[in-house]
């Protein structure tokens, strides 16, 4: 996986050290579980857009402790880049 993702994560979350990065990495490693376990296909070495965004939204809804709602908000969010991942069918890997 490339440095992309874990910069645009450390990015939205206004980051500007390192000090957090391993932390950043398993949230950033379960969002894309996440993606993998529902069969939708990225490119992980440049991935797309949508991806880094809904990974964005699953951090962001998943670390530190800031205003629940918030959190309610970005779960919400990443649940809406899913399904609109799973109805792209170029997205989707078809049954094994």
């Amino acid at each position: 996986m490339s440095n992309k993702l874990l910069d645009a994560v450390r990015n939205a979350e206004r980051i500007r050290s390192t000090a957090y990065d391993q932390e950043l990495q398993i949230y950033i490693n379960s969002a894309l579980y996440d993606m993998k376990r529902l069969k939708i296909v990225f490119n992980e070495e440049e991935p797309e857009d949508e991806v880094i965004s809904a990974v964005i939204c699953f951090v962001k809804a998943n670390m530190g402790t800031s205003d629940v709602k918030n959190k309610e908000h970005f779960k919400v969010m990443y649940n809406d880049f899913i399904d609109r991942l799973r109805l792209d069918s170029s997205k989707v890997k078809a049954g094994d």
